[in-house]
């Protein structure tokens, strides 16, 4: 496996057990997260109205997904084609606290495998308080060994991020802005995330259900250039139930690029 083939599977092995970090979000209206003043989302008007705390609670009680993996790294103008699978297991939530604030943590584990490389195990612990706003997470593990500071090991929000109650297609904004420390000693700062979600029509249209988009984008700390750019999609019906779909990363580690599309396959 090439190398930055390789970092980038550690990074989306991460990066699949904060899926609950991804997906949870608060039950209040407006507001931007990091401090920020503006509003926190932008209406599209019109249309059905989808109960997206309703989804965002039922994320947090746990899930179990599978999903193949297909994708290319280029490195040199040279293509290399990736396929192979994942899995990834959000654990019951039990009471905590994180950061001195009471918290519901799940324990987060994926696996990825890309063709006959050996897989690579990731164990994050996520924390979110009791309206499912995301409040930070730890990664514990890669293949039972700690995360290399390069990596990322600990990450706290800056201010309050939030998420409307409901939306509607159209709808888009921004989440909040998170820290990446290499330890929770938050020392040494080595990335900056940010979340924004989007609302958009499913496909074949229909009245009834929606596709709920979560965007992360990683910064390398002090330079901020892009690094990591992952975009996860579920469905939501107007009762709320979720529905995973897929993950469209890319990464550009080094002087190359991994492109990678994640599809769920079941526990969807």
């Amino acid at each position: 496996m090439p190398a930055q083939t390789k970092h980038h599977l550690e990074r989306i092995a991460a990066v699949l057990a904060t899926l609950a970090l991804a997906s949870c979000g608060g039950g209040s209206n407006g507001g931007s997260a990091g401090g920020s003043s503006g509003s926190g989302s932008s209406s599209g008007g019109g249309g059905t109205t989808f109960p997206l705390a309703t989804m965002l609670a039922k994320l947090a009680t746990g899930y179990a997904y599978s999903l193949s993996v297909t994708g290319t790294s280029t490195v040199g103008g040279n293509a290399t084609t990736i396929t192979g699978s994942a899995t990834v297991v959000s654990s019951a939530p039990t009471g905590t606290t994180f950061e001195g604030t009471p918290a519901i943590l799940n324990v987060l584990t994926s696996t990825t495998s890309l063709g006959a490389s050996a897989s690579i195990t990731t164990v994050v612990d996520q924390y979110v308080n009791a309206s499912y706003v995301p409040l930070g997470q730890q990664t514990v593990s890669i293949d039972g060994v700690a995360v290399s500071a390069a990596n990322g090991d600990y990450r706290v929000v800056q201010g309050t991020p939030v998420l409307p109650a409901t939306v509607k297609i159209g709808d888009a904004g921004q989440i909040g802005t998170y820290f990446d420390y290499a330890d929770s000693s938050k020392s040494t700062q080595i990335l900056t995330t940010k979340y924004s979600y989007a609302v958009v029509a499913d496909t074949p249209p229909s009245a009834t259900t929606a596709v709920y988009r979560i965007t992360l984008q990683q910064y390398s700390y002090p330079a901020a250039s892009l690094v990591f750019t992952e975009t996860y999609g579920w469905r939501i019906d107007t009762s709320g139930n979720p529905t995973f779909l897929s993950i469209a990363s890319q990464a550009t580690p080094g002087s190359g690029t991994v492109d990678l599309l994640l599809t769920c396959t079941a526990g969807c």
